[in-house]
Order: structure tokens, then sequence, then C-alpha cells
């Protein structure tokens, strides 16, 4: 799951002393769902894994699989989740463009 916050929520939550592990943790202790909102045919598997918990399911296993990432400007409070399809991991991987390519779309920027 990523948490993007806007850098005002972000000066907050470091000012008051929160830095990004424990607010990994804070995610992980806080973000439960009843198992009724997972389709059925999924329960024996969460159960299987050790995932349910009383009636209720992490969205994630571990505290490093909520991604924080600061974006945005001086807009006003905004924050946004992208939640993942299940108890799953990220995986990232180093990219590079072709120079030769130049397709896709582009737009001119506004000046300043």
């Amino acid at each position: 799951m990523l948490l993007l916050l806007c850098p005002d929520f972000a000066h907050k939550i470091a000012r008051d002393g929160i830095d990004v592990p424990r607010m990994q943790q804070m995610l992980l202790e806080w973000t439960r769902a009843p198992i009724e909102r997972w389709h059925r045919a999924h329960w024996p598997k969460l159960e299987q894994r050790g995932y349910v918990e009383g009636n209720t399911v992490p969205l994630a296993r571990h505290p490093e699989q909520f991604l924080i990432a600061v974006a945005g400007g001086e807009s006003g409070h905004h924050a946004l989740y992208f939640c993942t399809f299940g108890l799953t991991w990220s995986v990232s991987k180093r990219f590079a463009l072709d120079a030769a390519y130049s397709g896709g779309e582009s737009c001119e920027l506004p000046e300043r």
C-alpha cells in the first residue's frame, strides 16, 4: 500500500516526532478490516497463512509493506492511498528509456 501525503501533512507528522518506521508501524496496527469484507473463497487461504486475528485481517503483514511518499505543493491538506489487492509486496525495478525512442505523448510546459 502506498500512502501519498501532501507536504503540510508530512511536516506536521515529522514535527510531532513520528518518523517513517513509526508511521509504518502505526498503519500496520490501525488498518484492519473485518474478514466479512473479503470474498468468502479467500477465507481459508487467509486463515492458513495466519492473517486472521479474531474476525479481522490486516492490510499488510509487515510494516515495511506500507510505502510512504510526499508529493504536491502548498494547496491545502490532501492525502491519497493506493491499496494493493491482498497482502502483497511492492517490487521496484530500475529501467532506462531508449534514447532513440521519440513516441509517446508530450506537451509544452507553461512559462513562469
